[in-house]
């Protein structure tokens, strides 16, 4: 090889050296920060949960309590109703369906 081809091959493989430190830099730097978000990211996962749980507990009870509380009374009105239209197709001698 001549000088000439050497010294070619130095300043090709400069920037090519400069960029793979480069790259591997970046790639240093975006793992540090993917570690931060996933642990940003993880203890926020479990302060949720922890909420969800207590507010499915208080506020899920009340709620199911005023909608069985709710479905009762439904059912004791449709039954008065029922009755009484029975009673009224009765004493009509009326054709219900």
């Amino acid at each position: 090889m001549t000088q000439e081809q050497v010294l070619k091959g130095i300043i090709w493989l400069v920037p090519v050296i400069f960029g793979a430190g480069g790259v591997y830099t970046q790639t240093q730097s975006t793992k540090s920060q993917l570690k931060s978000v996933e642990a940003s990211v993880k203890s926020l996962e479990g302060s949720l949960i922890v909420h969800e749980k207590k507010a499915q507990h208080e506020a899920g009870e009340i709620e199911v309590q005023y909608l069985k509380t709710n479905q009762s009374k439904m059912m004791k009105r449709q039954n008065r109703i029922i009755e009484s239209l029975g009673a009224i197709c009765q004493a009509t001698n009326a054709r219900c369906r």
